[in-house]
C-alpha cells in the first residue's frame, strides 16, 4: 500500500516508516502544513493515511482529515495520539478517522492496525459534540463504542444499543443524536414497557381528528412528535408480539397511518432501540420477532458492564463527586484512596448508575469533605441489609398466610410460582436449568408436575 505518514516529529515519522517498509509498504512523509499536500496525495495515489493528533502551527490531525474530505479524498485514516479522551475519540470518528493508535505504541500496534486495510483500501469511510462527560471510558474498554458512535452520528440508519442495566444506553443514544445533523431536532424517549398492546398505534402513530363521535381532538403520537429527530425506544423486547409486528412494518416502510386517517405519512426521523439482552439472547427469545431485530439493528453498539471497566471506576467516581458538588452546591475535595480501592473491588450490578448513586449517598453521609472508606462501607452494608430485610419480610408474610401446620406447602408453592415466572421471562429451558443448577430433565419433570403450560 501507499501510505502517507503525517507527523511534525521526524523521529516518530521515521519510526513508523521503518516499521511499515519492513512489511512491504511504500511510505511518504509529510509535516501537515504543506501547501501542496492535496496535490501530493493525487500524485502518490495514497491508499492509507496515518496522522498525529497534534501538529505544528496549531494544526491537528482532525484538520487534515477534514481537509482531505473536502477535496473528496475518501481514504481510511489512522490517528496516533496520547490524548484518548472520549471527546477526542468521538470527534476523530466523526471526522473520518477509522482507527486510533495510542502513544506510546509498539511495532505490533502499527502492523496489526495497518493490516486491517490491506484488502479494503480506497473505500468511503465514516464521516462527534460531547457536552456530557458522564459517559467516561478508557481507550482500552470503550474504543469500539466511541468509534461506532461516530459512525452512527454520520448516517441515518437504525441503531441498536445493548448492555446491562445502568451501562449508559440512553447516554450513548443522546450522544449519537447530539452529534448528528438532527441535533436541533427533537429527541423523543419512549419506555416500551409502558405501552399496552391496545394503545400501541395511538401512542406511536397518533390519532386523527374526529376519530370518535363528539370528539374532534387529535392525539400526537411519539413518531409525530419526533418529526425529523430521533425516536429512542428503550427496552423494545417488552413490546407484545403484535406490537412488535406493527413496529417491524413501520421500520420497513418508514411510513405510517395515524388512527382514523387514510393519508400515509412518511417518517424522516431515525430510530434508536435499546435492550438489556444481547443480540444472541433476543434471537433465541421465542417471544421476540427476528424480523424486527434485523430491521432495527443496521448498526449495533454493545456496551461493557462495569466489571469489564475496572480502570474507569476511578475517573467515573471523581467525575461524580464534581457533578454532585455542582448540582447540590457541595464542596467535597475527592475520594480517599482506601475508598477508591473498595469501589474498584466491588461488583456493581447496577453498573455506572449504581456507582453514581453510591457516590452521592456516601458524600451526604460523610462527616468529612471527602468520600471516606467508612461512609462507603456504611452505604454498601445498608444496601445489603435492605435486600436481606426484604426477603425476611416476604418469608414472614408467607408464614402468616400458610400458617405453621401448612409449612411444608410453602416451599412447593413457592417453587411452582418461581418456575412459572422464570419460564415466562426466560423461555430457554436449557439455559434456565443451568441457572437453577439442575438438569434439563429435572426442570421438565417439575414443569410437568406443577402443570405449568
Amino acid at each position: 500500500m501507499n501510505i502517507a505518514i503525517i507527523d511534525d516529529q521526524e523521529d516518530i515519522q521515521y519510526a513508523v516508516e521503518k516499521i511499515l517498509k519492513k512489511e512491504g509498504h511504500t511510505c511518504y512523509g509529510f509535516y501537515g502544513n504543506e501547501a501542496d499536500l492535496i496535490d501530493a496525495f493525487e500524485v502518490f495515489d495514497i491508499d492509507l493515511v496515518i496522522i498525529d493528533m497534534m501538529l505544528e502551527y496549531s494544526l491537528t490531525g482532525l484538520d487534515i482529515s477534514k481537509k482531505l474530505k473536502e477535496h473528496d479524498f475518501h481514504i481510511p485514516a489512522i490517528m496516533i495520539t496520547a490524548y484518548t479522551t472520549p471527546s477526542n475519540m468521538i470527534e476523530a470518528s466523526k471526522s473520518g478517522i477509522t482507527d486510533i493508535i495510542k502513544k506510546p505504541f509498539s511495532s505490533q500496534d502499527i502492523i496489526e492496525t495497518v493490516n486491517k486495510y490491506k484488502e479494503n483500501t480506497k473505500t468511503t469511510k465514516l464521516s462527534f459534540v460531547q457536552d456530557n462527560e458522564e459517559f467516561i471510558g478508557s481507550f482500552e474498554t470503550m474504543k469500539e463504542a466511541y468509534k461506532n458512535i461516530g459512525i452512527a452520528a454520520n448516517n441515518s440508519e437504525n441503531i441498536f444499543v445493548y448492555g446491562e442495566t445502568g451501562t449508559g444506553k440512553e447516554l450513548v443514544s443522546k450522544l449519537i443524536h447530539k452529534n448528528s445533523n438532527r441535533a436541533d431536532k427533537p429527541f423523543i424517549a419512549v419506555n416500551c414497557s409502558t405501552i399496552p398492546e391496545n394503545m400501541f398505534e395511538k401512542l406511536m402513530f397518533g390519532r386523527a381528528e374526529n376519530y370518535f363521535k363528539n370528539d374532534s381532538s387529535k392525539h400526537m403520537g411519539y413518531v409525530q412528535q419526533c418529526g425529523d429527530g430521533t425516536l429512542f425506544l428503550d427496552g423494545v423486547y417488552n413490546l407484545t408480539v403484535q406490537s412488535q409486528l406493527k413496529l417491524s412494518r413501520f421500520l420497513e416502510s418508514k411510513s405510517y397511518y395515524p388512527l382514523g386517517s387514510t393519508k400515509e405519512v412518511k417518517f424522516k426521523g431515525r430510530i434508536i432501540t435499546t435492550s438489556t439482552k444481547t443480540p444472541k439472547e433476543l434471537l433465541e427469545d421465542e417471544n421476540f420477532k427476528n424480523d424486527l431485530y434485523y430491521r432495527m439493528s443496521t448498526l449495533e453498539i454493545g456496551l461493557p458492564n462495569l466489571q469489564k471497566r475496572k480502570k474507569d471506576i476511578k475517573d467515573l467516581s471523581e467525575y461524580f463527586v464534581k457533578l454532585h458538588n455542582k448540582e447540590f452546591e457541595l464542596n467535597y475535595k475527592g475520594i480517599e484512596k482506601e475508598a477508591l480501592d473498595l469501589l474498584e473491588n466491588h461488583h456493581f450490578y447496577g453498573n455506572v448508575r449504581e456507582l453514581k448513586s453510591t457516590i452521592y449517598k456516601a458524600m451526604i453521609s460523610s462527616s468529612k469533605n471527602t468520600v471516606t472508606l467508612k461512609s462507603l462501607q456504611e452505604i454498601m452494608s445498608r444496601e445489603n441489609s435492605k435486600n436481606v430485610n426484604d426477603i425476611s419480610i416476604m418469608c414472614n408474610k408467607l408464614l402468616e398466610i400458610y400458617e405453621f401446620k401448612n409449612i411444608d406447602k410453602i416451599f412447593e408453592d413457592f417453587e411452582k410460582e418461581m418456575i412459572k415466572i422464570l419460564l415466562h421471562k426466560y423461555q430457554n429451558i436449557t439455559k434456565l436449568s443451568k441457572a437453577l443448577k439442575m438438569s434439563r430433565n429435572t426442570l421438565k419433570d417439575k414443569i410437568k408436575k406443577y402443570k405449568i403450560v
